[in-house]
């Protein structure tokens, strides 16, 4: 086929920009594509132009890309536009697929006897680290720590960290270069690899074997990696091997897109190529074919904040379309109420994107509560096994069932008790052989409790028994509070968010047990949902969205400590600032994932960095001063009051545009426009004299009667989440704030008049 031919059949509707890359098949070339670009299809016609137009044999090609699922993609795209061709198809693989052809290879040259065996369950694997995590610490690794280990292992061996980096690996109640040795040593006296040994061992084979190595070399003289910035160290390392003979590498990727460090995503090879390869050419597609001007202009402004990038302009080819818009929400609660509202209308192809799936817990349960359809990406379910939330669950067991000693086990350090493991196995001892419980047991004559220890158990004893009479969010706040878990919780750096997750799923349940049944309920929900083919709304992880495109996109839980999950004020040292530029990239994947509409969520008693800078670029709506609708615009209408004719008061909590979320007093949530609104609300009037509605009169307000009392929960304004401690005889509280890990003192009375603060 000649080039003419090609052009007219493939690369006719292309921009420049692509059509330079589709040609260019000889030498180092990286090709840096923004979202949205056509990268995918860019490449499928480079491969086809490589065997149609240059004649180069297919089994000279090798593309590799990061995942199967990507790998079995571009072989079906390929087949689809150019099987017809019968020039044969390049081998198409993922790195550790090819790792594996080359350690079989090796196999056949030179004997398979010192092969180790592929561990290829990753139910074994996960086994192997709980059995070596228990033989160091003497405790049993819940799957959060097992999922946090295997996790550094692999990034350990992706990254080639020496054992001086890996000891540097933040480990909580265990030394990481112990478990990693003791882990590599257990596969190698086992005669077994896993996935990520199988790259570590072909690089070491194309290293030392110089027979094996001539082999790939001669015969993939042309390499395409698909997805660079989201290879690892050790993945670049075998691809430059590779290349080193012929210097044909095609890279295509977007260090703006890496967000896979945990991984060991390696995005500065990018930044390097021209000091690895020798005469490179680098090039760029900046076109974006998927968003409107208004998505992609807000997310350059963003992403260009970003340090250690190479200067790229995304332009959008789309015609213009709706502005990005903030939802401004009462609290995290309010933001949930309003996706939900909007999911039961959802007419257009909409995804929730949030940074971990603690989010979608909460959704789900609205969901299937309101028996609203969704899909749900990704089965991901480490909420249900973190360690504050399975902690939660067996101090609730506990209480339910004072002689469950497996529980007490579990919990008795965490509770602040004071009494030592000995003590502790005397007791659960004494409440089987006795049948009475744990606590009698405690307080019985077979121990001797020292010091302030009986007072304390018998604190603890009367405290469990009481949560049981609580609601469900009180009870919660008892346990973190009055009960000292919330010391273990700060003692031992636990995610605070993870507990305000339980909180947002207590207030729709009735007690503690309650929640407990619902914990177990979501769990089997989320393992088991079955999605409807048909259905238009999405919840996916960010990560679980890369490479998809959406109409409507909202991202949700955009706050300092979930979003981004390392802040602008932990920046230390080089690599907080790092964790930090993933975080950025993240939320800018997250935005480019659009379509035609963006929404971000902003929670107002919420810090948010990454809202405040979007805020800053966003254009602002200019009224006259004299139109009717200028209060709407310049005052803010969160908590203001709403009175519908069927439904009664409200307080409006949320609003996006010209929708507004208001939730009455019997608890029901309502979206409506502003016009809507206006049209239902309630006319009924009452008629009292003029001079009564001057300013005078609208400010004396009437005395307010405090009823709360120790253990509410209430909000301020400028603090957050609060706890009373305690109450004085002149009506000054003692709140403890969550945002602050500390006490204020308030007078109630003032800050309930001035609004300040308000009841939850």
């Amino acid at each position: 086929m000649t080039e003419k031919e090609f052009n007219e059949r493939y690369t006719f509707n292309m921009t420049d920009a692509q059509r330079q890359a589709v040609v260019s098949s000889d030498g180092a070339t990286l090709l840096l594509a923004v979202p949205g670009s056509g990268k995918t299809t860019v490449l499928i016609a480079r491969l086809g132009y490589m065997l149609c137009v240059k004649g180069i044999s297919a089994n000279n090609i090798l593309a590799v890309t990061y995942t199967r699922d990507a790998a079995a993609e571009l072989k079906r795209r390929f087949s689809a536009m150019f099987g017809e061709q019968k020039t044969g198809n390049p081998e198409i693989r993922t790195i550790n697929g090819f790792s594996a052809k080359v350690i079989e290879r090796y196999g056949e040259l030179y004997g398979r006897e010192n092969i180790p065996c592929l561990m290829s369950k990753e139910g074994d694997r996960k086994k192997l680290i709980g059995d070596i995590y228990r033989q160091l610490t003497g405790e049993y690794a819940d799957a959060m720590t097992v999922n946090d280990i295997g996790a550094a292992i692999t990034y350990a061996k992706n990254m080639m960290l020496s054992d001086e980096e890996i000891a540097l690996i933040k480990a909580d109640g265990y030394n990481m270069l112990e478990v990693y040795k003791q882990y590599c040593l257990a596969l190698k006296s086992s005669g077994r690899m896993d996935y990520d040994d199988q790259m570590v061992t072909a690089l070491q084979m194309l290293k030392n074997c110089t027979e094996l190595r001539d082999e790939y070399t001669d015969r993939f003289r042309y390499i395409c990696v698909d997805e660079a910035q989201d290879t690892s160290k050790i993945q670049h390392e075998i691809i430059r091997l590779l290349a080193k003979d012929s210097g044909n590498v095609f890279m295509v990727g977007d260090e703006d897109q890496s967000i896979y460090a945990f991984r060991g995503a390696y995005p500065d090879a990018l930044a390097d190529f021209e000091q690895t390869y020798n005469k490179a050419n680098v090039l760029l597609m900046e076109h974006n074919f998927r968003s409107t001007p208004e998505i992609i202009k807000t997310a350059n402004a963003f992403v260009s904040n970003n340090l250690f990038r190479r200067e790229k302009a995304m332009t959008a080819v789309n015609e213009s379309g709706q502005p990005v818009k903030v939802a401004v929400c009462a609290n995290r609660a309010a933001q949930f109420d309003f996706i939900c509202e909007r999911a039961k209308e959802c007419r257009k192809q909409t995804a929730v994107l949030f940074r971990n799936n603690d989010s979608a817990v909460v959704l789900v349960d609205l969901l299937e509560r309101s028996n609203t359809a969704y899909r749900i990406r990704s089965g991901e379910r480490a909420f249900f096994t973190y360690r504050l939330v399975t902690d939660i669950c067996n101090i609730i067991h506990f209480s339910k069932d004072t002689t469950d000693t497996e529980s007490f086990m579990q919990i008795y350090y965490k509770l602040g008790l004071y009494i030592n493991k000995e003590i502790a196995e005397s007791a659960c001892k004494s409440s089987k052989v006795n049948n009475i419980s744990v606590f009698s047991a405690l307080l019985g004559q077979d121990i001797q409790l020292g010091g302030n220890q009986e007072k304390i158990v018998k604190q603890l004893k009367a405290q469990s028994e009481q949560l049981a009479e609580m609601s469900a969010v009180q009870a919660l706040n008892t346990i973190r509070y009055e009960m000292g878990y919330g010391e273990y919780m700060q003692r031992n750096g636990l995610d605070a968010s993870k507990f305000e997750i339980l909180l947002l799923l207590a207030k729709n349940v009735a007690g503690i047990y309650e929640l407990l049944d619902r914990l177990g309920e979501l769990n089997t929900i989320m393992t088991k949902h079955n999605d409807d083919a048909n259905c238009l709304f999405t919840l996916s992880t960010i990560h679980s969205s890369k490479g998809l495109e959406y109409d409507c996109v909202y991202i949700a839980d955009i706050f300092d400590g979930v979003l981004p999950q390392t802040t602008k004020e932990q920046q230390k040292d080089n690599e907080s600032v790092r964790a930090y530029e993933e975080e950025r990239r993240l939320f800018y994947v997250a935005m480019t994932r659009a379509k035609k509409e963006l929404c971000l969520f902003f929670c107002k008693d919420k810090k948010s960095q990454f809202v405040a800078e979007v805020n800053n670029e966003l254009p602002v709506e200019s009224v006259d001063e004299k139109d009717v609708f200028r209060f709407l615009i310049d005052n803010e209408i969160i908590g203001r009051e709403y009175t519908d004719k069927i439904y009664g008061k409200g307080i409006i909590q949320a609003r996006c545009g010209d929708y507004a979320l208001i939730k009455y007093k019997d608890g029901t949530s309502e979206l409506k426009t502003l016009a809507e609104m206006l049209r239902d609300r309630d006319r009924s009037v009452k008629y009292i004299k003029r001079e009564k509605t001057d300013s005078k009169a609208q400010s004396d307000k009437p005395p307010v009667n405090i009823t709360l009392k120790c253990g509410d929960r209430l909000h301020h304004n400028r603090f957050g989440d609060g706890v009373i401690k305690s109450i004085d005889k002149h009506g000054i509280a003692t709140v403890y704030f969550e945002s602050l890990e500390n006490t204020k003192r308030l007078m109630l009375d003032v800050c309930l008049k001035q609004g300040i603060i308000s009841i939850q």
